[in-house]
This record gives C-alpha cells, structure tokens and sequence, in this order.
C-alpha cells in the first residue's frame, strides 16, 4: 500500500513540473534511453531483458516499471524512479529520450516507425492518470508534448533475443 500511494503521490506533483510517468521499461544505450510500453503481462520486461543480455554492458536499466519523463523544450529526459517492479530493477540516473516504442506480441519481430496521432491512444493508457480534471488536462498535455518531440515505433517481437537486435536496427535505421 505504501509504495501504491507514495507513488501515486510523486506522479500527482510531478505534473505541476513538466514531468510524468509512463507504465514502460526503459533501458539507456549508448547514452539514449529507450522506453517499452505496454499493458501489463505483454513482455515489456522480457524484451528489456533480450536488450541487455544481447548488447551486455551497453545497456543499463533505468527503470523497468515507471519512469519518470521530464518534457522539455528540447525533448524529453527519462529519470528512474524507487517505483522500479516486481523484479526492483533501476537505477538513479537519466539520459535523453531517443525513442518510445508501443510493444505487441508477434510471431513475427518487425519494427516500424509510427505517430503521435496513432500512437496517442496506447501510449495515453499507460500513463498515470489522476481524479481531477486539471491533473488529467496536464496528463493529456504533457502526452501529446512528448510524442511530438520523439521519435515512435511500434514494435511486434516473440520470445526470441533476437527481438532485440531487430528493434535497435530498426530503430537506428540499420
């Protein structure tokens, strides 16, 4: 319970200072962070995971359950945050937001560059979102702000490592 309401506590403020919370696992490469969103259950952790097992120390978890996402004027920075998952994996560090990735379960790992209008809907779901009508203008707000000022892609993987390497490529232009 304390940890449910401390966190919904500091997401409450952090919109009054530009910040949210996005329901991903976020990983920084080469000095970029990299945030998997989805619904619970769908494998966001599992494919953060292929990330650093494949690519090793050019990897670091920020946070593999809520991060914070700072909107600026120039992009976006991911924070971690105490509130990290069931498996408590994060770390106290930041890095500029290269990517948003909205994550589905495939047969078939593809990767392809997406929008803010057809991303909005999925991505929008996974933020927290308060009672009150001003907490939710700023969340709507600060939603639409970010995924303009971001590259989006939507990702399809299976269970394979190999979603990985197909993801950074993709995602690099490889």
């Amino acid at each position: 319970c304390e940890y449910l309401c401390t966190g919904g506590s500091f997401y409450r403020q952090l919109l009054d200072f530009g910040g949210m919370m996005l329901h991903s696992s976020a990983v920084v490469m080469n000095g970029y962070a990299y945030l998997f969103s989805a619904p619970c259950g769908t494998g966001k952790s599992t494919h953060t995971r292929f990330w650093r097992e494949t690519f090793g120390d050019r990897v670091v978890m920020i946070n593999d359950d809520k991060p914070l996402i700072k909107i600026t004027g120039s992009g976006a920075t991911v924070y971690g945050t105490p509130w990290c998952g069931k498996h408590n994996l994060g770390e106290n560090i930041s890095a500029p937001l290269f990517a948003i990735v909205s994550l589905e379960r495939s047969k078939v790992n593809r990767v392809e560059k997406s929008d803010s209008k057809k991303s909005f809907p999925k991505i929008f779901s996974q933020t927290y979102r308060t009672k009150n009508i001003l907490g939710l203008q700023k969340t709507l707000a600060l939603t639409d702000k970010m995924l303009n000022s971001v590259q989006i892609f939507e990702l399809g993987c299976n269970m394979d490592p190999e979603a990985a390497i197909v993801a950074y490529n993709g995602m690099k232009g490889i």
